[in-house]
């Protein structure tokens, strides 16, 4: 094997750790922390986060797109990259967000809002207690996300409580619903099998008057017969 063969085996391997280690760093990172996904200090040039967001996106992509490595995780690691990328490239102009409905774009971008509200609420903290922290730095960055990380699962959390609540109340409502159409059910089945007996129930209450009015010319003739023969 040539020098030069052996330098192309020996670059293969590297890039096939990057893809790897770089994988494994997507999956380790909080899934609604989009910024530390895509490795993106939002206080080092806040007003072109969407620039850099374009530039990691692409540059990650080649390291951890499913048809770039082989790693069995790929694929989960690339849809998070994805969602990163979607959430932290939203803007408030329509024309930025084509292909998305209003209410999802509306959704995403509020997203985003909220991610980078927690970062400024949790660095503006550490620095007012740790002023010998610059905010460019990597022991910064790393208590930062610690701290948004809480902050995000504490959030998700809520959110899912507030989800189930929401569910069980759709559930019972949805059950009262069922309720209430067997009911209107049941009325028009028996509103409909009462119509269907009127000609029997006709039919009965007219044999029933005769029968009493027989009954009652019977005894009337009686009674008269009666009177007759007293009279007589």
């Amino acid at each position: 094997m040539s020098v030069s063969e052996i330098e192309q085996f020996l670059s293969r391997e590297d890039q096939a750790v990057r893809k790897g280690q770089e994988t494994e760093r997507i999956l380790n990172c909080y899934a609604f922390d989009y910024l530390s996904i895509l490795e993106i200090n939002p206080f080092v040039n806040p007003e072109n986060i969407a620039d850099s967001v374009k530039k990691a996106y692409r540059k990650k992509t080649l390291l951890v797109h499913p048809d770039k490595t082989d790693h069995k995780d790929a694929p989960l690691a690339f849809d998070r990259l994805k969602k990163a990328e979607l959430v932290l490239s939203q803007m408030s102009s329509s024309e930025e967000t084509s292909g998305l409905t209003e209410k999802n774009s509306d959704s995403l971008l509020q997203e985003k809002e909220r991610l980078l509200a927690i970062y400024n609420d949790v660095s503006s903290k550490l620095l007012s207690a740790r002023k010998e922290l610059s905010s460019s730095s990597e022991e910064f960055m790393s208590e930062v996300r610690n701290g948004v990380k809480d902050i995000l699962q504490s959030l998700v959390k809520s959110e899912e409580i507030d989800r189930n609540y929401q569910q069980e109340q759709e559930s019972k409502r949805k059950a009262e619903e069922q309720e209430r159409y067997k009911q209107r059910e049941h009325n028009k089945k028996i509103a409909a099998q009462w119509e269907d007996d009127r000609d029997t129930r006709v039919k009965n209450w007219r044999s029933y008057t005769h029968k009493i009015e027989k009954a009652r010319q019977k005894k009337l003739k009686k009674h008269i017969n009666g009177k007759k023969k007293f009279l007589a």
